[in-house]
This record gives C-alpha cells, structure tokens and sequence, in this order.
C-alpha cells in the first residue's frame, strides 16, 4: 500500500537562547545549515524541549522566519511542530507558518485533558481542513494525556487525508504492534529503541535523536 509521505530520517533542530533568553540567531543558523550539509532534508524546529510550546507568538514568528530563509532550498523537507492548549491556538500557529511557505507540520493534542474519541477526531478534521494542500504528522506523545494507537489512527486515515504520518517514542511493543500492524497509508517515525522492531512488521521510518553527532552510523542503522 503506497505510503502518503516518504520513508526517511527525521531530525530536530534546537532552538538555541541565551542566558538573557534571547533567541541566538546565528547559532540556529548554523546548526540548521549543519544538519542540511549531513544530508538530513527532512528536519523540523519545535518539538517537546521548552522552544516547542513556552515561546511566546513572537518569538514562534522570528524562529519559523529563519528557519523558513534556511531550508529555502530544493529537495528540504521541513515542517514545523505546533504545540498549542487548543484547535484555535494550533490552527493560527500553523497559518502563520503556512504564510511562509510551509507545508508539512507536526500537530499534538491539545494537553489540558485527555480527549475523548470524539474530541481527537473533531480537532484533526478541524485543524486539517483549514490547510487541504497542508501535510500533517502526529507527534503522538504522553504529554498530551492521550496516545493514540491503530484502531484511532484507520479512524483517522480514513477521515482525514491530508494525515500523512505520525511520530512515536514509543518502546512498548504491543503499543508499536498496535500502530504499525495495520493496513495503513500512514508513515510512522520511531525513536531510536522502537526502529528496529517496527521494521520487523514492514516499512518504517527513524526519528533520530543522535544524527547530527553520529550522522554515518545513524545513516547506517537507517539502511
């Protein structure tokens, strides 16, 4: 079954502040630089370090702005994670990166409490809908009080198309049998510890939490 995004290795890029909590510029830069010259094309800014959901919108606009002027280039496949308390917050948050071009992005629940079945499904249609030519990921992580497994993700295949793949650091296997043992146009990126096994059920894709130090091996282990 064809995938709806591609098989890959998916790295973040930090976002570096001073002591005085002042976004370094130049250091991000360079860094996102860095990652692109070791080959890794598909990076992304925002994840659950303090940078993905205590920057003010501010701060949210000036980061997506140099990030959007570094990865301008052919064959980058950058996207932005939202990390918001409601469809509202994340739908503005993701219009202000569509503004500048971006079109993949990485979507969590909304963390206050845990959503019912009903509630994912009317918040994925929600945020989807408004960006239909838009890709988007589910960082399926604990923070948001919810995970996520394969019965709620053919849900969600079904009625959400622009839903291309999620992101799991999940290392339970039941938890990774669950997600991955299903009929699915899905991509799913495993951490590092789940990789291995949820190649063993079929095509699978590495979020890599060591590919800027030990970028060969981390190609390697991918391979």
């Amino acid at each position: 079954m064809a995938k709806r995004y591609p098989q890959a290795i998916m790295v973040s890029c930090e976002t570096p502040w001073d002591d005085n909590e002042e976004f370094l510029e130049d250091v991000f830069r360079r860094q996102v630089r860095a990652m692109l010259g070791k080959g890794f094309n598909h990076i992304y800014i925002f994840g659950t370090a303090g940078e993905g959901y205590a920057v003010t919108l501010a701060q949210y606009r000036k980061v997506v702005g140099v990030f959007r002027e570094e990865i301008d280039k052919e064959g980058a496949y950058a996207n932005v994670c939202v990390i918001a308390m409601s469809t509202a917050q994340v739908v503005e948050r993701v219009g202000i990166a569509y503004d500048m071009g971006f079109r993949i992005f990485q979507l969590t629940l909304p963390s206050w409490g845990a959503l019912t079945d009903e509630e994912y499904m009317t918040f994925f249609r929600d945020v989807c809908s408004n960006f239909p030519d838009a890709k988007f990921i589910h960082y399926n992580l604990p923070y948001a009080k919810r995970i996520l497994l394969g019965r709620d993700y053919r849900r969600l295949e079904e009625a959400v198309p622009n839903l291309v793949g999620t992101k799991n650091t999940r290392s339970d296997i039941n938890d990774i049998h669950s997600i991955v043992n299903q009929p699915s146009e899905l991509q799913h990126f495993w951490g590092e510890q789940a990789f291995p096994i949820a190649c063993m059920y079929g095509e699978a894709s590495l979020l890599s939490t060591w590919g800027g130090l030990f970028t060969s091996k981390t190609k390697e282990f991918f391979h």
